[in-house]
């Protein structure tokens, strides 16, 4: 139990206070535009033009009929390679996370990947008893993100790739709020069995709220361990060790 206000409530104590005052800022009326100049008459600038007109279809001579010119393109017959080749691979995980001075967090992540392409989706639940004599209360926070993701580099058994999308930011002591999340994220095989995992990621969302999030790690067989860092841009940073559950089929 925590005996006052720890690194959690203070962090969303202060979103809270950066949501408000950017929100008095932008309720401000703006102030008055000038009107818009009077725009000059319509003109026709082509009479007669053309139009042009692609067929598919076998091949034959281009012709011209009432102004119009109309050309036919032959199919192309031979097959092509297809554009994600190989399998496709899934990883799951699911862990524990042990914030200094807090509580915790719990976090899960889905990602599918096939060849140089993926998609995932993450988040990350914060949890803080608060008892300081004065109140007593339950503080959380969590982050979700829905990321598309593309692969920069593949060789032997290292791989970087590049992750943007949607994030969303919701806590016990404001409204949930959305942005964007973008990050880079690696993985070094030592063998089938044992890897080498890191990954930073920086959350940009509405009211001037933003956030770094760095984590890395190794995992070994089906487990994964390592340690986070999370710092808003208000209150103090939320890092800890984490250990869970990674698979990967």
């Amino acid at each position: 139990m925590i005996a006052q206000a720890g690194p959690l409530s203070q962090t969303a104590h202060g979103i809270d206070n950066k949501i408000d005052t950017h929100t008095s800022h932008d309720s401000s009326p703006p102030p008055p535009s000038p009107p818009d100049p009077p725009r000059p008459p319509p003109r026709d600038e082509c009479s007669g033009c053309g139009t042009t007109a692609v067929v598919l279809g076998a091949s034959s001579p281009v012709y011209y009929s009432g102004g119009a010119s109309y050309a036919t393109v032959e199919e192309g017959s031979g097959s092509s390679a297809p554009l994600l080749p190989g399998p496709g691979r899934l990883d799951l995980y699911l862990g524990a996370h042990s914030v200094v001075g807090s509580d915790g967090a719990m976090l899960g992540e889905v990602r599918a990947s096939k060849d140089w392409l993926g998609l995932a989706v993450s988040g990350i639940r914060y949890v803080e008893h608060v008892e300081d004599g004065k109140r007593e209360d339950n503080v959380s926070l969590y982050l979700t993100a829905f990321t598309l993701s593309g692969r920069l580099l593949q060789h032997e058994s290292t791989e970087m790739w590049l992750d943007g999308g949607l994030a969303v930011s919701g806590s016990s002591e404001y409204e949930s709020i959305v942005g964007s999340a973008w990050s880079l994220r690696g993985e070094h095989g030592l063998n089938p069995d044992l890897a080498l995992r890191g990954q930073a990621r920086y959350y940009v969302l509405e009211h001037g709220v933003s956030a770094m999030e760095a984590w890395g790690g190794v995992r070994a067989w089906f487990l994964q361990a390592g340690y986070r860092v999370l710092k808003f841009n208000v209150g103090p940073a939320l890092h800890g060790p984490e250990a869970g559950v990674a698979l990967r089929f």
